[in-house]
């Protein structure tokens, strides 16, 4: 392989790598993300996210490479004769591939502090999420999810994309309702609830922010979900409730089922690991018992 080659290659290589970190920085933070390459394409690019990094790293490896393949010293020889013109145009190709580099590392980590995104609503709860007991029953006679993550939970969104794809993207149905409850349990603001939330693709998914956590503890005690005889907080969780549910006093009833993320009730018999498809073949089955309305299923 010849000098000229090698220097466009590892360019070539360079701006390449600069420009998949850029797009790793971008993805999650610009609307056309999701416009072009749909939520679940977003979301599993997102999730390459730990790449960028590596990836600016290895530019400037290569950047480094090149700039020694334009550099290095030629045979000593009494005049520049030995200095082809063509290494000066290497030269230049190496700078300039250095500036589109180093262009796209600041897009890549200015862009997604300015870059705004759509904002489903969301309510705030109080101390005794009253808002969302009165919403839970009204639903009643439906078949109600709950679910209760930090937005900014890597597994709790990882649970909300999995149910995306398994249930609610899948089902169009009045007679099963969804209520995300968030909660700071690793610090998330409510300006995270929106991203988060957009990764539900359902009109029947009601949202809920609350900032003390205090639900995270009333449902814990409402399911009795402990670890031995210690009482583990209720985040990462994920309910099923069936059509008879009613929430009659201040702790929320009972559910058909709950699902968890936990690594506290990693051995709970009680309380199951998240599947998401079991958890989708649950709430179909009860689905099918409810009388046949005319929204879509």
């Amino acid at each position: 392989m010849g000098e000229k080659q090698r220097v466009f290659g590892a360019v070539g290589g360079a701006v390449g790598l600069g420009g998949f970190a850029a797009a790793l920085g971008l993805c999650c933070s610009v609307p056309w993300a999701v416009a072009l390459l749909g939520v679940g394409g977003a979301v599993a690019f997102a999730r390459l996210a730990f790449l960028m990094p590596s990836a600016l790293i290895g530019s400037t490896l290569l950047l480094v490479i090149g700039f020694w393949w334009a550099y290095r010293p030629l045979p000593k020889c009494a005049d520049s004769s030995c200095e082809p013109r063509s290494r000066r145009a290497l030269r230049w190709t190496v700078w300039l591939g250095a500036v589109a580099v180093g262009a796209l590392t600041v897009f890549a980590f200015s862009m997604p502090a300015v870059a705004t995104s759509p904002t489903p609503t969301y309510v705030k709860l109080d101390e005794s999420a009253s808002q969302l007991r009165d919403d839970f029953n009204r639903a009643h006679g439906s078949v109600r999810l709950l679910f209760v993550v930090d937005p900014i939970c890597p597994g709790c969104l990882r649970g909300l994309d999995d149910l995306n794809r398994s249930l609610l993207s899948k089902v169009d149905d009045a007679r099963l309702q969804t209520f995300a409850v968030h909660v700071p349990v690793l610090g998330a603001k409510a300006k995270d609830v929106s991203p988060a939330a957009e990764l539900l693709e359902n009109i029947h998914v009601r949202h809920y922010w609350q900032e003390s956590g205090e639900f995270g503890r009333a449902l814990a005690k409402a399911v009795n979900l402990r670890h031995d005889d210690e009482l583990v907080y209720a985040w990462d969780v994920w309910l099923i409730y069936g059509p008879e549910a009613t929430w009659g006093d201040e702790l929320p009833p009972r559910p058909r089922l709950l699902m968890h993320q936990l690594r506290a009730l990693q051995d709970s018999k009680e309380f199951p690991r998240l599947d998401s498809v079991l958890f989708a073949q649950q709430a179909r089955n009860l689905l099918a018992k409810l009388p046949k309305t005319d929204s879509k299923n």
